[in-house]
């Protein structure tokens, strides 16, 4: 019965509406009966009553109006949505709560950009992975003409420089400056004064002098492996752990706008991309773009990320709903000490855990959207009979230009369209 119920509603409403809209309400409502049932005894009564006679027909009729009457409230209620929306955004905050949070979020921004430099520096300080290779092979072909191995020292000192670097390699972290020139200045003071070839030392050979070549040969490989080796190593950690920030920072703040929320500025990021990328104007051409996307794989996708968006945002705005009402109700009338547990504990947490999804959904469908932009922006141009841009500075001018005619302005000349047999 409930199965065929939402079946219908379903058909009704549709897919979007279902998970994004009824749902949340469905859960919101199911919540508010758990907590009056164990506060109000005439409210537990009458929904065990309800439960126990749920298989009669008339119980049946009443269960399938209280799910109708949810699929009421919330298509009535769904335009809420866009001023939550633009709340999460900050743009509906009092002035004094927007330039507290901004300072916040500029103060973050700053360090994130402070630490994007310090990455930079740090891999722009490293040696040259090739010179170094280079100038060890021959600080290796110089000992060898020697022969022998006359400061064993040097190759324990060697092994002790390159330790921190073995470590830090094992368990994926950069290797600082410092310790990586150490190190080469030791392995190079080693291989100079020592034969690092064993077959070549001079005979009599001592069995320890060949354990000391071969340890130091070692050593030497470890560092300057083309594929492995430390001094590799430490550039490609060094240059990803900058690409990571620098990519990390792009999707959390936008090249100028800064935004008194975290969901802003996920929303500035996100117009910030299209239009430094592209110049595409992310709020006027994203809906028209839509319409003209062909990609049944791509639409399901944006769809998907669209309804994971949505459910998360009105989940969250019930969930401070529910926390708001039942503070005040269980502080004016509450007797129950379960109720208010449950409500004090859970109500943050819940409220916590889904900003949380919120940001995270968000993430998901606004690198959904880049893809979709990167890929199908040319089809809104095709569709509105605007001739392909051939460089990315024609691009730019292209997107101004149309940018211009769709928001009704006077573009600078005449617009010529293209059209297509």
């Amino acid at each position: 019965m409930f199965a065929e119920i939402l079946g219908k509603i379903d058909g009704w409403f549709g897919r979007s509406f279902l998970l994004a809209r009824y749902f949340p309400w469905l859960l919101f409502c199911l919540a508010n009966a758990l907590i009056a049932a164990i506060e109000f005894e005439p409210v537990r009564d009458f929904l065990l009553e309800e439960y126990r006679n749920l298989g009669s027909g008339e119980k049946l009729v009443n269960f399938a109006i209280a799910l109708s009457a949810v699929a009421v409230v919330a298509f009535t209620l769904s335009p809420a949505v866009q001023p939550i929306t633009r709340l999460l955004e900050g743009r509906s905050l009092p002035w004094w709560i927007t330039d507290l949070l901004s300072f916040g979020h500029v103060l973050k921004r700053d360090r994130r950009i402070a630490r994007g430099n310090a990455l930079f520096q740090r891999r722009a300080k490293l040696p040259a992975s090739g010179d170094v290779i280079r100038e060890l092979a021959r600080d290796r072909d110089e000992g060898a003409f020697m022969r022998g191995v006359s400061d064993p020292g040097a190759i324990d000192r060697a092994e002790a420089a390159i330790r921190p670097l073995r470590t830090a390699r094992y368990l994926n972290r950069p290797i600082e400056v410092g310790a990586l020139e150490e190190a080469i200045d030791a392995l190079s003071a080693a291989l100079k004064s020592n034969c690092a070839e064993a077959q070549r030392l001079r005979p009599p050979v001592d069995p320890r002098a060949q354990a000391q070549a071969a340890t130091l040969a070692a050593l030497h490989r470890e560092m300057t492996d083309q594929y492995t080796g430390l001094v590799t190593y430490a550039a490609d950690i060094a240059q990803s752990h900058e690409a990571h920030e620098f990519n990390s920072y792009q999707t959390l703040f936008a090249k100028i706008e800064v935004a008194p929320t975290r969901f802003g500025n996920d929303l500035a990021a996100l117009r910030s991309y299209c239009h430094t990328r592209y110049g595409f104007d992310f709020d006027l051409l994203w809906p028209r773009l839509q319409l003209v996307i062909k990609d049944e794989a791509l639409l399901a996708k944006l769809e998907n990320a669209r309804i994971q968006l949505d459910f998360s945002i009105l989940s969250l705005s019930l969930s401070c709903l529910f926390t708001a009402i039942w503070l005040a109700v269980l502080g004016i009338w509450g007797s129950s000490l379960t109720a208010l547990l449950i409500v004090v504990v859970f109500g943050p947490v819940m409220v916590a855990l889904w900003l949380w999804i919120v940001h995270e959904s968000f993430s998901a469908f606004a690198e959904t959207v880049r893809g979709a932009i990167d890929i199908g922006r040319f089809d809104l141009l095709k569709a509105l009979h605007r001739p392909l841009p051939k460089t990315v500075g024609d691009e730019h001018a292209t997107w101004e230009t149309v940018a211009e005619m769709l928001s009704l302005d006077e573009p600078d000349s005449d617009i010529a369209y293209e059209y297509r047999s």
